[in-house]
């Protein structure tokens, strides 16, 4: 019989002594009593009197918090999910596992404190487990003491309600209007800038159109409307070439009276509107009309560089203008219209 004891005995104190070699846990709160809504705080310790190394924590079990009060009177209380909103925490609105490590205190103990913010929008009593504690390394999950954590009661805040609600009751109070501001008014800016971009868009392109077509060329003699588009371009082609304005500085108006005398020529020998038409316009006009598509490359150069050196502020060399005359004088030639007795006779009547 003393056998029996003595076994007991020593059974006990191994069972005592193996508890208390278990990691100590605890959940502690800062109030034991809140309005609905309103802040506290929660710490999540554990300790032991050995090292317990790095040390992975689940945060799911925080989150299944039992309202004791349903034991009382369930017909009052919200049987669904607990609202909680986590203010600070290190998982966030989530139920996830963060890895941390332990460190010695000042008490000798290996310790790991964490302190979360929360607000809870259900009333009630509750009662809050402690987080799932694994080894980092093996993922067993720690054996532990858990100390119970003294339950939270959850209250309406009554300070604001008046005891005689029909005072306070106006079935016909004003309607309160806002004040404007002038994100009620972005709609309307944004409109009256998609304008202001929208006209001065077309500004630009009608002005880049007006210089595509700044032909500002003062006629050199007044030779009559009478004679041929050919003889009148050739003309005004040699007087360019006395000028020579390119040698005096004034590359574009050079460049400005030799596009318009092949486009005034192009206007009147094809019947095309070449002095109100960019170049690929013209070139499209001259499709439908009896011009040799192989003049087309010669053309090209002759417009494009004018365009260059007005807008793009291109400087072609003296050389290079000489031989854009030749190639305009060139052109015209190639593309006259010849003279039969019956054009001299149609000229002579006009």
């Amino acid at each position: 019989m003393m056998r029996k004891s003595y076994i007991l005995i020593f059974v006990i104190f191994g069972i005592c002594l193996q508890a208390n070699s278990q990691p100590l846990v605890s959940v502690i709160l800062d109030k034991d009593t809140v309005d609905v809504g309103e802040e506290l705080s929660m710490i999540l310790k554990i300790s032991d009197t050995k090292p317990l190394g790095r040390l992975s924590i689940n945060y799911a079990p925080i989150g299944e918090i039992t309202n004791l009060a349903m034991n009382q009177d369930s017909s009052l209380i919200q049987t669904d999910d607990i609202d909680i909103e986590w203010l600070e925490s290190p998982f966030g609105d989530t139920d996830e596992t963060t890895t941390f490590d332990t460190q010695r205190g000042p008490n000798g103990k290996y310790e790991l404190e964490q302190k979360l913010r929360l607000r809870i929008w259900d009333f009630g009593y509750f009662s809050f487990p402690h987080p799932i504690y694994m080894d980092a390394t093996t993922k067993d999950t720690l054996t532990v003491r858990a100390l119970q954590s003294q339950p939270l009661y959850v209250q309406f805040d009554t300070a604001g309600i008046p005891a005689d609600t029909t005072q306070v009751i106006n079935a016909f109070a004003p309607i309160s209007k806002e004040k404007r501001n002038w994100k009620d008014f972005l709609w309307l800016i944004i409109v009256i800038a998609l304008i202001v971009m929208a006209v001065l868009l077309s500004y630009i392109q009608s002005r880049r159109k007006q210089k595509n077509l700044d032909l500002d060329y003062e006629p050199v003699e007044d030779i009559g409307p009478q004679l041929p588009a050919h003889i009148t371009a050739l003309s005004k082609l040699r007087v360019l070439r006395e000028n020579r304005l390119w040698e005096q500085g004034a590359v574009k108006e050079y460049q400005s009276k030799l596009t318009y005398v092949i486009r005034e020529y192009l206007e009147n020998r094809f019947e095309i509107q070449g002095l109100e038409s960019t170049t690929s316009e013209i070139k499209e006009a001259l499709e439908t009309k009896d011009f040799d598509q192989t003049h087309n490359a010669s053309l090209t150069r002759i417009l494009q560089v004018a365009d260059l050196v007005k807008f793009a502020k291109a400087k072609p060399t003296d050389s290079m203008h000489e031989e854009f005359l030749d190639e305009a004088f060139r052109f015209v030639e190639e593309t006259k219209q010849e003279i039969t007795e019956e054009n001299q006779d149609d000229h002579g009547t006009e």
